[in-house]
C-alpha cells in the first residue's frame, strides 16, 4: 500500500512492502517482520519504537549469535555495520 502525506499517531504499523511519502509517525510501533522492503522517503518520526518479528527478529537473533561465537563472527559483523555505515 501506499501512503502519502499521512500522519500515523498512537498506532502499530507493520511497514513491510508498503510505500509512504512525507509521512509522519507519532508515538507508533514500526514492525518490519523481513517481507518485502518498505520504502520511507521523507517521513518524519516523533517517539518511535522499532521492532523486527518473524523473520527480521530471527535474522537478528542469528547476527547475534555469530557475533558472540568467535572472534571471525565478531569481525565479520562489525565488518557488516560499517559498511551499512558508509553507504549513506
Amino acid at each position: 500500500m501506499k501512503y502519502q502525506q499521512h500522519t500515523f499517531q498512537n498506532s502499530i504499523e507493520v511497514i513491510d512492502g508498503n510505500e509512504y511519502e512525507a509521512c509522519e509517525f507519532r508515538n507508533c510501533r514500526i514492525v518490519y517482520r523481513g517481507g518485502s522492503l518498505p520504502k520511507l522517503n521523507n517521513c518524519h518520526f516523533i517517539d518511535p519504537q522499532f521492532a523486527l518479528e518473524e523473520g527480521a527478529g530471527r535474522t537478528i537473533m542469528f547476527l547475534n549469535a555469530m557475533y558472540h561465537a568467535s572472534d571471525w563472527g565478531k569481525q565479520y559483523i562489525e565488518a557488516t555495520i560499517e559498511s551499512l555505515i558508509r553507504k549513506k
